[in-house]
């Protein structure tokens, strides 16, 4: 199964773990289809599935729902969505941390901090904390994006000096 295709197969192992009640097995499923169909450029595709991975994981206080609601804010952000940015990653945040699912944690705090600086409140206090964090226990991909992330916001804010260093 190739993530760039993965449709199909993806699709059908979705639809066997909903058959068979594994319900955090198919929300993962419709997570990584997101992904997909975002990466293809098919958006709408993609909300739909972020819809039904939200129906998937319910509304109690899980890991699938911590993970959910952390890519519901990231493409909430993507897309300039920033109130569902926003309240998907703070609830995230909170979840996360109430759970002990640290990567999940930084990855929201980068979401809520790039969406508070794209949408001009800036975000800088966000993207440390889930920079330290990341660098903490060790998860080099999100090191890296918040690194990214921060750079582009003082690129935003025509702080370029910063930018660079960052």
């Amino acid at each position: 199964l190739h993530l760039e295709e993965g449709g199909p197969e993806l699709e059908a192992a979705r639809d066997g773990f909903v058959a068979t009640g594994a319900t955090v097995r198919a929300a993962e499923a419709e997570l990584l289809l997101a992904q997909i169909t975002w990466r293809q450029g098919q958006n709408e595709i993609m909300r739909r599935h972020l819809e039904r991975a939200q129906a998937l994981a319910g509304t109690g206080r899980s890991p699938i729902r911590a993970a959910v609601l952390t890519e519901v804010s990231r493409y909430g952000m993507l897309a300039g969505q920033t109130d569902e940015a926003l309240t998907a990653g703070r609830e995230a945040i909170e979840l996360a941390e109430e759970l002990g699912l640290d990567e999940l944690r930084a990855q929201a705090l980068n979401n809520v901090g790039s969406a508070l600086g794209n949408s001009g409140n800036q975000g800088m206090d966000e993207l440390e904390e889930g920079i330290a964090l990341a660098t903490r226990i060790n998860s080099i991909g999100e090191v890296v994006r918040g690194l990214n992330n921060k750079a582009a916001q003082h690129v935003i804010y025509a702080e370029l000096d910063e930018g660079r260093e960052t």
